[in-house]
């Protein structure tokens, strides 16, 4: 069956003619189960997206919200990147974060959360600014939560709490990495060097140890050979250890990092206005990549056989692509569900409906005819990135530009009949804070550096918060702006969670034809 997507509020129209709900029928059409709230043989996953303080808040806004609905205990994959990351990561290894998360109203928790964070990374941002997992490391509570090993040893065991869900840290392994003693480490697959950069994620499971993922690649087949300006070492494998808490919520969301990956740098454009997207110049600058096996005195040097690692989002800033490929492994032929939070910024001074905020997320990029399938998230900036199509249906600019006509719910359910009120309160224009959702279902097309195989069949509901939240706060006031992205993200999900609940189903809609 082909992709159908319907779209609320000012989201794009995909195949807008034919587009039709999720429905009971359609999931039983393409695959077992049908889409209930608990007990379906179809997997859920959640994807947390990137962007900064943003994603954190919106995370942990989505996060609560499926907790107070009692959802959290159906997922069975959890996809974070960059900003959605430092939610997870402390989440999941810091039993303060989350308990004051659960059991606190949010705007509260996260306006005391920022300030006891800004207060630890002050002193950082003055006297070294680049040591990214540095920084990292201290936005935990506690230095004892970030040294953790990210391992099932040391998560939280509750599965109302989400515990029973598979986590997926997304994150971009580069080919050539730039090392503390300015030489470089360059990846090798047999003679022949591996791309610029690829997909990596750690997965952290319920029980048992972590694992290193490249979808592309069997790891025991890469080799690090001594690069530009290194002395004459013999070849290694590649050996990629168990993270910490720490590091990997830094090396997620190192988005300096291309200063640091000098074959990703080459090919920046234009090149002479990099140094005014990324930093240039400083202490520590080959810190603002993660490194792979930093030194146990000094976490900011890295040498020879290590790489680097950059955020994620310099190859696919949502997570759901490393997401749909882990799920289409586990459940070999099975349809997925996926609920996806899109953390894009909007400014409605320039942007009012925000179609440009929308139009430059990733979800877009994940489609045929995409206009930047093979680009990064720093636009108007030429990032290149690997191709990140991973469904066959197609979107114009026209399609995603429709105007901000009005919204015609349509029915959720297999049956059909008039819209009642609780349908338009979830379905119609009225999410909270101007967010955004749509719901569709889609096929997915062979995509090796995500490890996608065509065929399977994607049950999709994206949360866009086109919030005008900064990715960092500066300031009381924008302080205030992230406080209410995480409230508003918790009453939508919380909405939509509980529609899907009660109902069997949930669907978004718009006229705009």
């Amino acid at each position: 069956m082909s992709g159908l997507l319907v779209i609320c509020a000012i989201v794009a129209l995909f195949n807008p003619a034919s587009a039709v709900p999720l429905t009971e029928d359609l999931l039983t059409a393409t695959g077992p189960g049908p889409v209930t709230a608990s007990g379906s043989t179809v997997p859920w996953g959640l994807c947390i997206s990137g962007n900064g303080f943003r994603a954190e808040a919106a995370g942990a806004g989505v996060t609560k919200g499926m907790y107070d609905t009692h959802w959290l205990g159906n997922l069975t994959t959890i996809s974070s990147v960059s900003g959605g990351t430092w939610f997870k990561a402390q989440y999941t290894f810091s039993e303060s974060y989350r308990n004051g998360l659960l059991t606190k109203p949010i705007k509260s928790w996260f306006q005391q959360y920022q300030q006891d964070a800004l207060t630890r990374l002050g002193p950082l941002f003055g006297s070294c600014p680049n040591c990214w997992t540095d920084i990292v490391n201290h936005m935990f509570n506690n230095a004892s939560d970030a040294a953790q090993p990210a391992t099932a040893a040391h998560r939280h065991t509750s599965a109302a709490m989400g515990a029973n869900a598979e986590l997926l840290v997304g994150t971009t392994l580069v080919g050539e990495g730039l090392m503390t003693d300015n030489s470089t480490t360059q990846i090798k697959f047999g003679d022949s060097n591996i791309e610029f950069e690829l997909p990596a994620y750690w997965t952290i499971a319920s029980a048992g140890t972590g694992e290193w993922v490249i979808p592309k690649y069997n790891i025991a087949d890469l080799k690090v050979h001594p690069g530009k300006n290194s002395a004459p070492w013999r070849p290694r494998a590649l050996s990629l250890p168990t993270p910490t808490a720490g590091t990997v919520a830094s090396m997620s969301s190192a988005a300096s990092g291309a200063t640091a990956a000098p074959a990703l740098r080459a090919m920046c454009k234009p090149q002479d206005q990099f140094c005014s997207v990324f930093p240039c110049s400083g202490a520590h600058l080959d810190s603002v990549a993660t490194c792979s096996d930093a030194s146990a005195n000094d976490i900011n040097h890295c040498a020879f056989p290590s790489v680097r690692f950059i955020d994620g989002a310099f190859t696919e800033n949502l997570g759901l692509a490393i997401n749909v490929g882990h799920l289409q492994k586990k459940f070999p032929g099975k349809p997925l569900r996926l609920f996806a939070l899109s953390n894009n910024g909007c400014d409605r001074k320039t942007d009012p409906l925000c179609h440009d905020s929308i139009r430059n997320t990733s979800i877009f990029s994940m489609f045929a005819n995409a206009p930047y399938s093979e680009v990064a998230v720093w636009l108007p900036y030429i990032v290149p990135a690997v191709n990140r199509q991973i469904f066959k249906e197609s979107v114009t600019e026209a399609q995603v530009e429709c105007p901000d006509a009005d919204r015609v719910p349509t029915r959720c359910g297999p049956s059909p009949g008039a819209m009642d009120t609780a349908d338009m309160q979830v379905v119609g224009k009225e999410l909270e804070g101007g967010m955004s959702f749509m719901t569709g279902t889609f096929t997915t097309v062979a995509n090796k550096y995500f490890g996608i195989t065509a065929g399977s069949t994607v049950e999709l509901i994206l949360l866009n918060t086109n919030s005008e939240a900064p990715l960092q706060p500066s300031d009381a006031a924008s302080m205030s702006l992230l406080d209410d992205c995480a409230q508003y993200a918790y009453d939508n999900a919380k909405k939509i969670i509980e529609t899907l609940q009660s109902k069997g189903c949930v669907s978004s809609a718009s006229s705009c034809q």
